[in-house]
């Protein structure tokens, strides 16, 4: 049945089995999975709220190690009173991460699979011809490889576009653990 299926999709993408073609053809595959991907992200979690805890915990951790390093005491006590919340904190990010990792998993793993037993299965298995000279890669690139090198290029890419990266450098718009400001008091005339 299954290779029935092959063929089927197989004949069905003839006008994409040779190169140029397939080697665009894999790249759209990559830039259409990535989208999905972050259109999941933007349904199911709070992408500002994950943004935020992230920052909080990275901001703990470099507070935990440079008073670790100037051997603050008084710090690191003051520091370790929050790890339960940190520790929560990144229990909550892993599993809105997991939440959309295990959606798309098996869908993915399906795509990804019938498209390498198609390309797998032409005479010359090469899907792109890199028009450089790269180190660790071969100059004509089987299927896995270029669709693993147009996956991470583009899903880096289009999540900075598409604001769903988790940036550290970035100031936490609303981290709880912040103090609030002062408001002063507008003296009243009786």
């Amino acid at each position: 049945m299954f290779d029935s299926i092959i063929e089927w999709i197989t004949s069905i993408l003839s006008p994409v089995l040779e190169v140029p073609n397939s080697t665009l053809f894999v790249l759209a595959v990559a830039v259409i999975l990535n989208l999905i991907t972050i259109t999941t992200n933007r349904l199911f979690t709070d992408v500002n709220q994950l943004r935020n805890y992230e920052i909080e915990v990275k901001q703990y951790m470099t507070n935990l190690n440079t008073a670790k390093k100037r051997k603050d005491k008084q710090a690191i006590i003051k520091l370790e009173r929050k790890e339960p919340r940190i520790n929560r904190i990144q229990s909550i990010v892993a599993k809105q991460k997991m939440k959309t990792s295990l959606l798309l998993m098996f869908p993915f793993m399906a795509i990804f699979m019938s498209l390498n037993a198609i390309f797998g299965s032409l005479d010359p298995n090469i899907v792109a011809i890199l028009p450089f000279e790269f180190p660790i890669l071969p100059k004509q690139l089987p299927f896995s490889t270029w669709y693993l090198i147009c996956y991470f290029a583009t899903f880096t890419l289009l999540n900075r576009f598409f604001g769903v990266t988790f940036e550290m450098d970035e100031v936490p718009s609303k981290v709880k653990s912040q103090p609030k400001k002062n408001r002063k008091k507008k003296k009243r005339f009786r």
